[in-house]
């Protein structure tokens, strides 16, 4: 009996963990690195890449995978969206050339009348297009980083769950770009929030960098 007790008061504690921890990393608060990789960046493996499970290689998890249609068939505008927060790095130390330059692209998004999920691809070449290889292979060390952070949580989630690791692409995105951008484009994946979404973040960007 007291054994019992002890193995449902270990439960008990590990599913508060877990609910504990999936909510901050929900809100932001679990991780805090300043910015992710480029993921289009030709030095990275695209989460698009990915088996759809967040097993990957055994027991090597990939918090960006997923096997929900609508995360998948959203995914490039949710990284094309990472992609112009990225851009706000102060680390990539943008030339005035560059600057220059992206401002045009900005502008262009801002402008756009409409944008569709198959606009996402090309925008975010073009937007990486503009880094250097050195700002690339410093947007990957962090990302990289990051990754490594949520698939800690991801093992400790597999030990605390029966059921295995719960899939995290959905708050992982979240965690760059707020709950309320992800749910609103998992919600209504159509012309509209994306255009709304995408001259948003382009709104944001171009004056994080003051162009």
């Amino acid at each position: 009996m007291v054994e019992l007790q002890m193995k449902a008061g270990r439960k008990g504690r590990m599913s508060g963990w877990l609910r504990a921890a999936l909510l901050s990393l929900l809100t932001g608060g679990f991780l805090a690195p300043q910015s992710v990789a480029q993921a289009t960046s030709p030095l990275l493996t695209s989460p698009r890449t990915v088996p759809g499970s967040p097993l990957v290689q055994g027991t090597s998890m990939n918090p960006y995978a997923s096997t929900d249609p609508r995360l998948n068939a959203v995914r490039p505008v949710l990284e094309l969206l990472v992609t112009l927060r990225q851009l706000t790095d102060p680390a990539l130390m943008l030339t005035s050339s560059q600057r220059e330059r992206l401002s045009s692209l900005l502008d262009s998004l801002q402008a756009a009348p409409a944008l569709e999920i198959g606009d996402a691809d090309r925008l975010n070449a073009e937007l990486n297009a503009e880094l250097s290889a050195t700002q690339r292979q410093q947007l990957e060390r962090v990302r990289t980083a990051q990754t490594a952070r949520l698939r800690t949580l991801l093992t400790r989630a597999r030990l605390a769950t029966p059921d295995g690791p719960p899939q995290l692409a959905r708050l992982a995105y979240g965690q760059w770009l707020g709950a309320e951008t992800v749910t609103a484009l998992l919600t209504t994946p159509d012309r509209a929030t994306v255009t709304r979404l995408v001259r948003a973040a382009a709104l944001r960007t171009e004056a994080a960098l003051k162009l």
